[in-house]
């Protein structure tokens, strides 16, 4: 269950950017996740930073930015994933990039790439 949540680094990251969703669990400023019912931003202390769902970021993103994050496998004969992140439905443009790990780490890329574009 723990890959469901983004990693600290990407959350603090998330945090920076401004993403204040509620969300199922924390972090602590050492890192470890914390399970909570539901967890507010405006709960946190300064330390804090919420631990949302991978899901969570991808609709953050769509929502509020209007990327679109996708992931999947490649279809060749070796195993890799391919992430395309594209922005609105008026334009067309989408960056593909080939990536040789898991889904998440996949993932993880794309949400960091995203981060790059939003202001």
């Amino acid at each position: 269950m723990k890959n469901l949540f983004v990693p600290y680094e990407l959350a603090l990251k998330l945090k920076e950017k401004g993403f204040d969703e509620r969300c199922f669990n924390y972090y602590k400023e050492n890192g470890m996740l914390h399970e909570v019912d539901v967890y507010h931003p405006k709960m946190m202390v300064r330390t804090e930073c919420v631990a949302p769902l991978y899901q969570q970021v991808v609709d953050w993103f769509r929502e509020e930015h209007g990327y679109h994050i996708e992931v999947e496998i490649g279809t060749q004969e070796f195993s890799y994933f391919i992430y395309n992140i594209l922005k609105d439905r008026k334009e067309t443009g989408t960056e593909t990039v080939y990536f040789n790990g898991s889904y998440y780490q996949a993932l993880i890329k794309a949400t960091e790439e995203s981060l790059k574009l939003i202001k």
